[in-house]
């Protein structure tokens, strides 16, 4: 992928290959409402704030779409727990609850949150995101530490934001307008393409699905349970991870394809946000390939991290 996404072709599963691959989702869901009864409810909830309807997309203000951004750079290259704690602990602070407060500070030395980059490199310059690494003074009791490249995506996304909030009041639109240039297709490619030179491809992804865009993020647990269960048949998880040969692409329409026709058993404003949530929780949760999938035996193909 080099600009966006190239358009993508649907039903790339053939009726039978589509029917193994709702009853196995199907199969995934009850596994973990078996397991968890909650996660339906947080799976519905995550549909909710993430409507696929673009009417209701559009009543979504600067603050609830910044609500839903700024986490998501704490859980690349994270373990999913630790970095839940450390969010909710930002979270129930307010540190991060205004996008205003950070957003110059990716280029301003003198702000108390700049970080600055060399290299690959990322050192904290300003006094609250030394603190917030070191985790001194008001932030003694953070449950972990948080790196300087964090802070610094979070910085870049919260610039982005106060242009986007601009653009609004200038030209009397919606926030979700405003972001995609009032784009009017289910995927917004050129959103894509800034807001992932902030937080990187996969984190904008996740972005992008939090806010009701047709995708899904191509992370590690969707890479695997998506290929071994044959969904993208000739693919490996290797390849979705790196994007080779279109996987992205062929990802995105096979989830919508399987999301689409599963909705039939149970309602959803977002049947496709619902799937990469209970997907990637069935990853974390369970071995990839259990003996009783109704894909059958498949040998798990290793991958790398994204």
């Amino acid at each position: 992928m080099k600009n966006g996404l190239t358009a993508m072709v649907p039903g790339i599963l053939g009726p039978k290959e589509l029917s193994a691959a709702v009853e196995c989702y199907l199969h995934m869901r009850q596994s973990l409402i078996d397991r968890r009864p909650e996660f339906e409810v947080e799976a519905h909830r995550a549909a909710a704030a993430a409507p696929a309807d673009m009417a209701r997309r559009r009543q979504k203000t600067a603050a609830e779409c910044w609500r839903a951004v700024w986490p998501l750079p704490f859980y690349s290259r994270e373990n999913v727990a630790v970095a839940g704690r450390r969010v909710e602990a930002i979270r129930a602070n307010g540190w991060f609850d205004h996008f205003e407060t950070l957003a110059g500070a990716a280029d301003d030395r003198d702000h108390p949150w700049n970080v600055e980059r060399r290299g690959r490199r990322c050192s904290p310059r300003g006094a609250e995101a030394a603190a917030l690494c070191a985790r001194s003074g008001t932030y003694a009791a953070m449950p972990y530490r948080t790196r300087a490249d964090v802070i610094r995506r979070v910085a870049q996304a919260a610039a982005l934001f106060r242009n986007w909030e601009e653009v609004r009041r200038a030209r009397d639109i919606s926030f979700i307008d405003a972001m995609t240039g009032v784009d009017s297709e289910a995927f917004p490619r050129h959103l894509f393409d800034v807001l992932a030179s902030a937080i990187g491809k996969v984190t904008a992804f996740h972005g992008l699905s939090d806010l009701g865009f047709r995708c899904v993020k191509p992370d590690i647990w969707i890479s695997r349970i998506t290929t071994s269960c044959g969904w993208l048949p000739g693919y490996t998880p290797e390849d979705v991870v790196k994007n080779r040969r279109g996987a992205w692409e062929a990802l995105f329409e096979t989830c919508a394809q399987v999301a689409t026709a599963a909705s039939d058993h149970f309602p959803s404003p977002n049947a496709l946000r619902e799937l990469d949530y209970f997907v990637a929780n069935y990853g974390m949760t369970f071995d990839p390939k259990p003996g009783d999938c109704p894909c059958g035996p498949a040998k798990l193909q290793p991958t790398s991290r994204p």
